[in-house]
């Protein structure tokens, strides 16, 4: 489970440099989205990262549980960026 943490936030450091090279088109959102998604399954793979191992779900490591790993560190990674948004809003 530390490991999809450890992971969101790396992702998140990568995007939120990254996405400012697609930020003036009109589908940048979508390209940060599947950015997120492709690197979050790369790590989940690479890693061998697996949500329903780490849950208690499975015994040893599952295709399924990857993916959802790797869903998760996506999805991770741009909870990360909305939380520190918030704390730098309130510091102004």
């Amino acid at each position: 489970m530390y490991g999809i943490l450890a992971f969101s936030a790396i992702l998140w450091v990568f995007l939120d440099r990254a996405k400012k090279l697609w930020a003036q088109f009109r589908w940048g959102k979508w390209v940060t989205t599947l950015v997120s998604a492709a690197v979050g399954l790369l790590l989940a793979f690479a890693y061998g990262l697996d949500l329903l191992l780490a849950t208690g779900l499975t015994e040893g490591v599952t295709w399924g549980g990857q993916v959802f790993a790797g869903l998760a560190v996506a999805a991770g990674s741009s909870c990360i960026h909305e939380v520190l948004d918030k704390v730098q809003r309130q510091g102004e």
